[in-house]
């Protein structure tokens, strides 16, 4: 009996999984925009360091994430190194608002309606007394979920912070186990098109027919998209697909799912100008968090700002970007910018905004988006399956994880004809 043919639209973390699972059940074939497979795992090598573009950390267990490692011989390593906090240009201790978060967490996994992440603070943590603690926590939201805190889920949010994990990163980068799984899937054989956009998918029982970017057709009988949500929910990306006939409340139900901004900032010195067993720092800059390769001993340096602030500062180009992040290093570490300019070996700067297969970094959840992942975890006709980042539910939204885990259940749909 013929096996039935699976086109899978992007080759990512989900659309590897989801190959990976289905490559000795069905015909499958990969088409993915860009020019090599990962999305946004990127890691790029420049005779030096390994810098990761894109995902970057492994947050926690991660047990997909995990498994997949084991499988390739890849052990990860713990980031570990000092949380350091500076404010006003000073280095200060840990907040102990760690019995307050707690409280916080519980009282918004505790509403019986969810709201913004504003809303709840100015409900429940109003006055003088609270404004650091808001502040902080907004920032938070911002920089590490990449949300606004005027349309972000309070309740997502409590979920994720629920607890506090490790973090590791993946020895090459994010890259070897790109290779890894791409290894896997030509053992069996399955077709791996990139560079190609898809424009257009007709569709009716039994049967996809796609159209590219230059008008070249394929024909299969399943389809997989794996887009990000910020590309299924704006029919006017240039890399949106068009389908015949339309699936508006599909993709609606992407449009209502947050999908942040961030911009990562990368700079080699000639020397490391932090303490040795630096870790992580949190500031009041512009460019709020920085981090090094610790436990290697390397002069880069990574900043990161997220959330609105990044939709900001990604207006105004890369030059002035690249300011801001030397001003905020030179507020922190109290080095002027001038000496920091003059130790700058190189630099790179990512603004995922400006990606235009991807329109951001991850997504975060608006109080009414667990009714959109619904929709978007339902096939069409048992034709057309979803998956990615943004569209799982669980612990660890906007992570490598949770697209592989999206992956991983597509996959089974596909199989079971759900």
């Amino acid at each position: 009996m013929e096996k039935e043919h699976l086109f899978i639209i992007g080759g990512g973390a989900s659309g590897l999984m989801a190959a990976n699972l289905l490559k000795d059940k069905m015909q499958v074939t990969i088409i993915e925009a860009r020019n090599n497979l990962g999305g946004r795992m990127m890691t790029i090598t420049d005779g030096k360091d390994i810098i990761e573009a894109g995902a970057e950390f492994i947050h926690g267990n991660a047990p997909l994430t995990m498994s997949l490692l084991t499988a390739a011989g890849i052990k990860p390593v713990s980031t570990g190194g000092s949380m350091m906090f500076s404010k006003k240009g000073q280095f200060l201790q840990p907040s102990n608002d760690k019995d307050r978060r707690q409280e916080m967490i519980k009282k918004a996994l505790a509403l019986a309606e969810d709201m913004t992440l504003r809303e709840f603070l100015s409900q429940h943590y109003a006055g003088n007394d609270y404004a650091d603690f808001r502040e902080e926590t907004c920032a938070y939201a911002e920089g590490f979920d990449l949300a606004d805190p005027a349309t972000v889920s309070v309740k997502s949010l409590a979920l994720e912070w629920l607890t506090e994990e490790d973090n590791y990163r993946i020895p090459g980068g994010y890259i070897s186990l790109v290779n890894y799984l791409e290894g896997e899937l030509q053992k069996e054989g399955v077709k791996i098109i990139t560079g190609v956009t898809i424009k257009q998918v007709d569709w009716q029982k039994g049967s996809i027919r796609m159209h590219d970017h230059d008008g070249r057709q394929y024909i299969g009988t399943k389809l997989l998209v794996t887009v990000p949500v910020s590309i299924a929910g704006l029919a006017s990306a240039e890399a949106s697909i068009k389908f015949s006939p339309e699936i508006d409340k599909w993709q609606d139900a992407a449009s209502q799912i947050g999908f942040g901004a961030v911009i990562k900032i990368v700079l080699r010195f000639a020397v490391a100008f932090w303490p040795k067993d630096t870790g992580f720092v949190i500031s009041d800059q512009p460019v709020r968090t920085w981090w090094t390769q610790f436990p290697d001993d390397s002069a880069l340096l990574t900043g990161w700002c997220g959330g609105p602030a990044a939709e900001e500062l990604g207006k105004l180009g890369d030059e002035f970007i690249l300011q801001e992040g030397i001003n905020s290093l030179s507020a922190i570490f109290s080095i002027s910018a001038a000496q920091l300019r003059a130790s700058l070996i190189t630099y790179q700067i990512f603004d995922w905004c400006r990606d235009k297969f991807s329109l951001g970094g991850y997504s975060f959840s608006y109080p009414t988006s667990d009714a959109s992942r619904e929709m978007l975890n339902t096939a069409i006709d048992s034709i057309i399956y979803f998956a990615g980042e943004g569209m799982y539910k669980g612990a660890h939204p906007g992570t490598v994880e949770a697209a592989f885990e999206t992956g991983r259940l597509a996959a089974g749909a596909i199989m079971t004809g759900c």
